[in-house]
């Protein structure tokens, strides 16, 4: 006898019903194509799920060895200009006979009889270099003149004047700012026209400002030396665009970083 199943629907708004029957083996075979489809549709669902998660993952690989390389850059520009520096050191050190680096001093400790510079004991050399240099070099603290710019790559935006009297040098947002010269931080503080900045005293005739910082990693009465960081370029107080604005102060008159620094 032949087993068969009949489907019948009757509408609840009208008199007319519809059937349907089926036979049993047609039954299975809907039952096994539904649990087929219902498999399909899991292992699709499955297998797209995981190539997405592979092309985040992928998308995210390449974003990451993209900032490794500009870092990587960024260390390699350092580089260079630490070798630059280092050449330039030789040839001060060869023109004025000095062989070796002497000791390092901490100047700050030591009283103003106790301090000098191998230039101050080598008076022959002294007598080769400019009277203007020799001047300063015979009064001054060699490592307490602001001789350093505060950063490595930049652009000067606007030049020292009497009603601007500083530079303002321009770089990405978030460029490391170095102290130029050693020092103790005088200053950290905020106001409405320069934003973050600080102070860094340099013995007892300069000082340096640094102003529109992003953020300062140094505090009130910490020593720094020549290269140190101290903060961060940034766009706070009242700028149009992010930049560093650099003053220089000798015996509390402010004068032309230009005339200390080799800026570009």
């Amino acid at each position: 006898m032949r087993k068969e199943f009949t489907i019948v629907i009757i509408p609840n708004y009208q008199n007319k019903s519809y059937s349907k029957t089926i036979s049993l083996a047609t039954l299975r075979l809907l039952l096994v194509l539904l649990i087929l489809f219902i498999l399909g549709l899991g292992t699709t669902i499955f297998f797209l799920t995981r190539y997405s998660y592979q092309m985040l993952r992928m998308s995210y690989l390449i974003r990451r060895n993209a900032q490794l390389e500009a870092e990587y850059a960024k260390l390699e520009v350092v580089k260079n200009r630490l070798a630059q520096l280092e050449a330039e050191s030789k040839k001060i050190k060869n023109m004025l006979g000095v062989e070796k680096s002497p000791p390092k001093i901490d100047f700050l400790s030591l009283t103003g009889n106790e301090v000098s510079t191998p230039i101050e004991t080598d008076k022959s050399a002294l007598a080769q270099l400019p009277p203007e240099l020799t001047k300063q070099l015979a009064e001054e603290k060699v490592q307490y003149i602001p001789a350093q710019p505060p950063l490595v790559n930049y652009l000067i935006s606007r030049e020292f004047d009497s009603k601007h009297q500083g530079v303002d040098l321009v770089a990405p947002l978030g460029t490391p700012i170095a102290a130029t010269a050693d020092g103790v931080i005088k200053t950290v503080g905020e106001d409405s026209i320069y934003g973050k900045y600080i102070v860094i005293e340099h013995g007892s005739d300069y000082t340096s400002f640094y102003g529109h910082l992003r953020r300062a990693i140094r505090h009130q009465g910490e020593k720094v030396k020549k290269g140190d960081f101290i903060g961060y370029l940034g766009a706070t107080g009242q700028v149009t665009a992010p930049h560093l604005h650099f003053e220089i102060s000798y015996k509390g008159k402010r004068v032309d970083p230009a005339s200390l620094l080799r800026l570009r």
